[in-house]
Formats: structure tokens, C-alpha cells, sequence
């Protein structure tokens, strides 16, 4: 990550601050399935610092698609 970056990394949604497995992939050079396997796998332990949950979202393929 660049540490000029002006991206957003976490966002204040109903008074809870929340990052997406997307960002931290995007800023770690990992691809999105491996963020989301680590965090499955450790939830248990990133739940000593708050809530972990997901929102369902459309996934698009490389043709910009969304996948059904």
C-alpha cells in the first residue's frame, strides 16, 4: 500500500467501524477468496475485538458479469 494513499480503508456504518475483505485484500497483495478463507478460519479470534459477519454481494467474472 502506498502510504500517500488516500483510500478509505475502514468505514463507520451505524456507529461500528467495517472493513471489507475486499480492501484488505486490495492493500495486502492477496487475492479476495484467500482473505476470505482467513477469516473464516479465525474468526473465532477476531471475534475478542467486535462482531464478524458478511453481506452477500454479486461477484462479477472478468467480462464484468454478474455471476449466477
Amino acid at each position: 500500500m502506498n502510504a500517500n494513499s488516500s483510500t478509505i480503508i475502514i468505514e463507520i456504518i451505524e456507529n461500528e467501524p467495517r472493513i471489507s475483505h475486499r480492501i484488505i485484500a486490495e492493500n495486502t497483495d492477496n487475492l479476495e477468496v484467500s482473505v476470505r478463507k482467513l477469516i473464516d478460519k479465525h474468526k473465532e479470534s477476531l471475534e475478542l475485538f467486535g462482531m464478524v459477519s458478511f453481506e452477500m454481494t454479486a461477484i462479477k467474472n472478468a467480462k464484468n458479469r454478474v455471476n449466477e
